[in-house]
């Protein structure tokens, strides 16, 4: 896995472990609030999750952090995602959970410009890229109001909530 400790202004962003793993499923299994962002529109339990994250442990250029209020060290997220492989210019974000409570606070929008920033300074990531579910309209903004446009559309492309949903792709030019 690829290690993250990022300090920004009100959240940090840390590497999570086993440990973190039981506050995570609680997410994912508030569906209704997160199965756009998990990708998972049924119950997840622990055994399922630990294969997710062990999976991201044996990639080299994967990364599953948490993200934290810093004024009270509190996990209020998570966030996962890919650096391209092939010649690691581009960063994919799988994920991001904000807890219901800090939503609309900035805590994601200041985790998604710390991460960036970061990737860009430090890995030299120019593209950033990510999939959104296009009736997902609350995310869609978020995302736009990151900068983040529209590269591409996949017709029903994912299936959630036994119906198929168009995926549109965005990217950001760091």
């Amino acid at each position: 896995m690829f290690s993250i400790n990022i300090q920004g202004d009100n959240v940090y962003l840390s590497d999570i472990s086993y440990t973190h793993l039981d506050r995570i499923v609680s997410w994912y299994n508030k569906i209704d609030l997160f199965k756009y962002a998990t990708g998972k529109d049924v119950p997840v339990n622990m055994e399922d999750l630990v294969s997710i994250y062990e999976e991201s442990l044996k990639s080299d250029w994967e990364f599953f952090v948490g993200i934290y209020k810093k004024e009270t060290d509190q996990m209020i997220g998570v966030l996962k995602g890919k650096l391209e492989t092939v010649n690691k210019r581009r960063v994919f974000i799988r994920l991001i959970v904000i807890d219901k409570d800090y939503q609309g606070k900035g805590f994601g929008r200041e985790t998604i410009n710390l991460i960036l920033s970061y990737f860009k300074k430090y890995l030299h990531v120019y593209e950033a890229y990510l999939a959104v579910v296009e009736e997902n309209k609350k995310a869609r903004m978020f995302w736009e109001i990151l900068g983040f446009t529209i590269y591409k559309r996949m017709n029903n492309h994912v299936t959630i909530s036994q119906e198929q949903c168009d995926v549109i792709i965005m990217q950001r030019k760091l």
